[in-house]
């Protein structure tokens, strides 16, 4: 059983890009928080890092990011899950015969674990922003290319890692699809905890609705923890899925970042890493997903009623 536990937690801090050479934090005001964590690992002070902020008014439509293949999600694998705490997130291993493929992805990819990002009882947490308006959470799913065994040989792959990013909105009803997780959290409230979930459930349970799945935008970037590795495509989808607020609570209010016998105890809060700088990237709007234009003008039209006057001052 140790042996078991050390190899998910070596699954564990390997899938959530925990740095080896040494700990990270998300308390700004530390030595070990976000703006030191190129002093962890270099990569995290790159150019092509995540999480960004999806400027709806600067995209570029890709029409080829149609419908993603989900092959196994809507139904419960028969598998072991294993839910943990590793101090910085809320981490679910999964297992089972799933895929996902097409959607302007190079290849086929497998899920192997899916992790949350919160706020606060009092603020909002996702990492992603979607026209700067912030979310209260945020879920990755992450997948690797199905010719790899493990985390570690896709990292090595520019595009070996996809990561399906899922804002979660409060409201007042609980969610009946994160039960199962929230139904486990008084059990991995402490750092270091894990327990092997009651039952599985179709992974598809976590994403929007079907008729919303052709809504997401598209970009190269990173890990969002140390070390950052450049090596992911990520998919934002642009509609959240529910949570409820005492659902919430359950995240926010009393996970800890702190493992059992500790000499003190501090609450896992605002585990989520600011936007970073696009650079020279370019993200693009899926087929169906929403493009803003200038002033809320459609695109040509704008550039028609210019043009007189451009005319003009030239002439």
């Amino acid at each position: 059983m140790a042996l078991r536990g050390s190899l998910v937690l070596l699954v564990v801090c390997l899938a959530t890009g925990i740095a080896s050479e040494g700990e990270f934090c998300y308390d700004v005001t530390s030595a070990c928080g976000p703006s030191h964590w190129p002093d962890l690992d270099s990569t995290c002070g790159g150019k092509e890092q995540s999480p960004i902020n999806v400027d709806r008014k600067g995209l570029m439509r890709n029409s080829s990011l149609n419908q993603i293949d989900f092959q196994g999600y809507d139904t419960a694998p028969e598998a072991t899950w294993t839910i943990s705490n590793n101090g910085h997130a809320i981490v679910v291993t999964v297992g089972g015969e799933m895929q996902m493929s097409g959607g302007g992805l190079p290849t086929t990819y497998k899920p192997l674990q899916f992790h949350f990002h919160w706020g606060s009882p009092a603020s909002k947490g996702s990492e992603h922003t979607l026209d700067k308006k912030q979310y209260y959470m945020e879920l990755h799913i992450v997948h690797i290319k199905s010719e790899y065994e493990d985390i570690a040989s896709a990292l090595s792959d520019r595009r070996g890692v996809a990561v399906l990013g899922v804002f979660l909105d409060v409201t007042d009803t609980d969610n009946g699809n994160l039960s199962t997780i929230t139904d486990a959290l008084p059990d991995v409230i402490y750092k270091g905890s894990s327990k092997d979930l009651p039952a599985t459930f179709p992974l598809g349970n976590l994403l929007p609705p079907k008729q919303n799945l052709t809504r997401y935008y598209r970009y190269d970037g990173s890990l969002t923890t140390p070390g950052c590795n450049e090596a992911v495509i990520w998919t934002v989808f642009e509609s959240p899925i529910k949570i409820g607020l005492e659902q919430y609570k359950l995240f926010a209010d009393t996970i800890l970042s702190t493992a059992d016998g500790d000499s003190s105890t501090e609450k896992l809060i605002n585990n989520f890493r600011s936007v970073q700088e696009l650079n020279s990237r370019t993200v693009y709007a899926s087929r169906d997903a929403t493009v803003l234009s200038c002033g809320n003008i459609p695109l040509l039209s704008f550039v028609l009623s210019v043009l007189p006057f451009l005319a003009m001052r030239l002439t």
